[in-house]
């Protein structure tokens, strides 16, 4: 895989689910749970990371995934 500008679809790619990057935080993306890894891989991850976007998961300036909870906590304290 040429490695995706969207951290979404890198981490969905390297670990075959996608998974908040918050310490502590256990929330999982369930579709990509319920659906697994199919090949080829690479347009299975990209998929998967538009599936999350369209249910609030999202990713901070330093890359990290963030689930939908921790997604809305950063987009609140983002000055408008």
């Amino acid at each position: 895989m040429s490695e995706s500008s969207d951290p979404i679809a890198n981490l969905a790619f390297a670990e075959l689910l996608i998974s908040c990057q918050v310490d502590g935080c256990p929330n999982v993306f369930k579709k990509s749970l319920e659906q697994p890894a199919n090949d080829p891989v690479e347009e299975w991850s990209v998929a998967m990371a538009l599936s999350a976007r369209d249910e609030g998961w999202g990713v901070d300036s330093k890359g990290l995934v963030l689930c939908p909870m921790h997604a809305k906590a950063l987009r609140a304290s983002i000055p408008k």
